[in-house]
């Protein structure tokens, strides 16, 4: 598990020029009373990396459009290189996309801890339909790495997946320059 520092610490990452963190916030939303900006880490990001997101962008199109849900794709990649892929509803009515690849994943037998998961959203943090959130799902199973192209907006609940993650030890990146597209594709929950 990753060490908690705050600000304050000495060992705390810098949001200073030249550190590999983007010089403006790409993202803020509050908790609570409290409001919290979010920076994008640009080193580790690879040509893999991106690939793997674009499979989960691509997966996501395969969603049925719902007044209920995003339309979303995963890609779960394990240590070994083997790759399982799911989206949104795939094969049941209250599965999230990160559920139905990790479930191809197990049905195969794969180990997965160490494993990475690309999303197209935001890992969930709040589930109505099932017992376990995505997040917690990925912190159960000892996922590694976790990579989404945006953050899941307000419309259903006030997600906090990619926190909880990295509270529990995940190395978790954003690529926001890929966030506009997952949100077009989404445009149905905002009457577009």
């Amino acid at each position: 598990m990753a060490p908690d520092l705050r600000v304050d610490d000495a060992a705390a990452p810098r949001l200073d020029i030249g550190t590999g963190y983007l010089a403006a916030p790409h993202t803020g939303r509050f908790f609570g009373s409290t409001f919290v900006t979010t920076y994008e880490l640009r080193r580790g990001l690879t040509a893999r990396d991106e690939e793997y997101l674009r499979q989960a962008i691509d997966e996501s199109r395969k969603c049925v459009p719902s007044a209920t849900s995003y339309r979303v794709g995963a890609v779960v990649v394990t240590r070994s290189g083997a790759c399982f892929a799911g989206h949104t509803h795939e094969t049941s009515p209250t599965h999230h996309a990160e559920q139905e690849a990790v479930k191809k994943a197990l049905a195969a037998g794969a180990e997965l801890r160490g494993a990475a998961m690309y999303s197209s959203m935001e890992p969930c943090s709040q589930r109505s339909s099932e017992p376990e959130s995505c997040s917690a799902m990925m912190l159960r199973l000892g996922f590694a790495r976790a990579v989404f192209a945006a953050y899941e907006p307000d419309c259903f609940v006030q997600c906090r997946g990619a926190l909880d993650l990295r509270l529990g030890g995940v190395e978790v990146r954003a690529v926001p320059a890929m966030a506009g597209e997952v949100l077009r594709i989404n445009s149905h929950l905002r009457g577009e």
